[in-house]
């Protein structure tokens, strides 16, 4: 568990993986998601990218709440050094599973902590790489028409079990489902402990 600070706490975040999440470790909160500008920048680099998406959302939501804790975060999905976000449709989507069948990726999880009365301005990231099975076109039409990637970068989500489609992980399961649990507990306990 962890400890609820006396500031009431926002998610600027729409995902419902996220929610659950911070709900599971025994947040209290309000959802009041982040709109902005996700483009990328010429020659912004992965790593950059998905800690200023971070911060970007939880600072416009910090901003108009200065007496909250905002929490925001970004999750992107890296192969070839080429960043893979949510599938604009199913070709897009079968693309991008197509190129990371059988192959290894990267996924960066960066999540922000906000609060304007007490200064507290701080973004980190986890970066985990998860090898994929080799999917047949069958595996991966089934899985699309499914309508669980349309909503995930990368065009999956590792939690949807009957997809079956990761072989391994080499660091934190819970940065690929879209927040880093352990790592947001650390940098939690330490500001507010």
């Amino acid at each position: 568990m962890i400890l609820q600070p006396e500031l009431p706490v926002i998610l600027a975040s729409a995902s419902p993986r996220r929610k659950e999440l911070l709900e599971q470790l025994g947040f209290q909160f309000v959802i009041i998601p982040a709109h902005i500008d996700e483009s990328i920048f010429l020659n912004e680099d992965a790593l950059k990218y998905v800690r200023r998406l971070s911060e970007e959302k939880g600072r416009a939501i910090a901003e108009k709440y200065p007496e909250h804790i905002v929490i925001s975060a970004d999750t992107i999905v890296i192969y070839n050094e080429e960043i893979l976000g949510k599938p604009i449709d199913k070709a897009d989507a079968f693309k991008m599973l197509r190129l990371l069948s059988g192959n290894t990726h990267k996924v960066i999880t960066a999540f922000s902590i906000h609060c304007g009365i007490n200064n507290i301005h701080i973004t980190e990231d986890e970066l985990t790489e998860v090898r994929f099975r080799n999917l047949s076109d069958e595996d991966i039409y089934e899985y699309i028409e499914s309508g669980l990637p349309m909503d995930k970068a990368g065009a999956y989500g590792i939690q949807d079990l009957s997809a079956n489609l990761v072989e391994s992980i080499s660091g934190c399961f819970y940065s690929v489902i879209g927040f880093p649990v352990a790592q947001f507990k650390k940098v939690w306990d330490q500001i507010f402990i």
